[in-house]
């Protein structure tokens, strides 16, 4: 088994308001929903955060999203504003004492830090933030396997972990996570076999 050098870590996925409004904009989508699994050093969850959060203005929150997501515009007006959670966000991840882990840092990491900025408050976690599509990259790389398009639905795939039907935060780090535990222990023989 491959153990994380972190005695506790947190694996994060984000749901946001539609990219391509937000690049025709010229800026990064907000965060409608934050999640997060902590782990420990040998991929066991022992700690799970998600709450939905409301975007501003309420209009970025688009028919596509809600169909991405299935999250409903009234779900979505109950919701807490990002300035009313991050806090809970940031003590779940002991500010900078947990790892943070996305599958798709190269995404969470700027719509994350954009977040912070909108309410004047600087990266509270742990540097540099991991990329778990990178581990399975490098896995895939070192052992010559590979998987379509590198999404996590395909990793899932690859590995025989359930999809989801719908783009959820809590699902996506709980597949995340599973994801890494799979690759971390695979032993030779099955890595030739993939």
């Amino acid at each position: 088994m491959i153990v994380l050098p972190d005695k506790s870590a947190v694996v994060l996925d984000i749901e946001t308001t539609e990219v391509a409004l937000a690049d025709a904009r010229g800026g990064f989508p907000q965060p409608i929903e934050v999640a997060g699994c902590q782990i420990d050093c040998e991929y066991q969850v022992v700690g799970e955060f998600s709450t939905l959060v409301r975007p501003d203005p309420a209009e970025e929150f688009t028919e596509y999203c809600q169909l991405f997501t299935g999250i409903s515009p009234d779900e979505l007006a109950a919701a807490p504003s990002w300035r009313e959670v991050w806090r809970d966000f940031a003590e779940f991840t002991q500010f900078n004492g947990r790892r943070l882990i996305s599958y798709g840092a190269y995404f969470d990491y700027p719509v994350l830090r954009t977040a912070y900025r909108r309410v004047s408050v600087g990266w509270p976690h742990a540097f540099p933030m991991v990329d778990a599509l990178s581990m399975v990259y490098r896995v895939a790389g070192e052992y010559g396997f590979r998987i379509p398009r590198w999404s996590l639905k395909s990793c899932c795939e690859r590995f025989g972990i359930e999809p989801e039907k719908k783009h959820r935060a809590l699902g996506g780090a709980r597949r995340a996570v599973a994801v890494m535990r799979a690759i971390s222990t695979l032993n030779q023989e099955e890595m030739e076999l993939l």
